[in-house]
């Protein structure tokens, strides 16, 4: 479980002022809080092997996913767009995991709402290939 969002992709680089693009502050602070905690958190008894077929599981209990004005607003739904927050999340987990992010065969998502405890539940599982 990791207690802290990432931003999302729209957040996630700055124009370098000599060309090109690097991570943007909020998401250099993002990496390292969270390899920090997830670091704690995980136990790799069982390390995960490199080089096989993962699924990587995130489910995000966001504090709200529903406006509170709907019918009246807009959209029924906050524009919250989950799969905006994955590509650095999953580099975090591979570099905490030591895995690398080619490996996920198969990434499921998931939304919740969760306003007492907003968070993102992380699993990891080695599958076959199916092919």
């Amino acid at each position: 479980t990791l207690d802290v969002l990432p931003p999302s992709v729209n957040k996630l680089y700055k124009n370098n002022p000599w060309g090109g693009r690097v991570l943007s502050p909020a998401a250099k602070k993002f990496a390292v809080a969270a390899k920090l905690n997830l670091s704690k958190k995980w136990a790799f008894e069982d390390c995960l092997r490199q080089n096989e077929p993962h699924k990587l599981m995130l489910v995000f209990y966001m504090e709200k996913v529903t406006n509170s004005g709907w019918p009246k607003t807009k959209t029924r739904f906050k524009r919250q767009d989950v799969t905006n927050y994955i590509k650095l999340l999953e580099d975090v987990i591979c570099e905490v995991c030591g895995i690398d992010d080619s490996c996920f065969m198969e990434v499921s998502v998931k939304k919740c709402e969760d306003p007492d405890n907003p968070r993102i539940e992380i699993s990891i599982e080695e599958v076959s290939l199916a092919w």
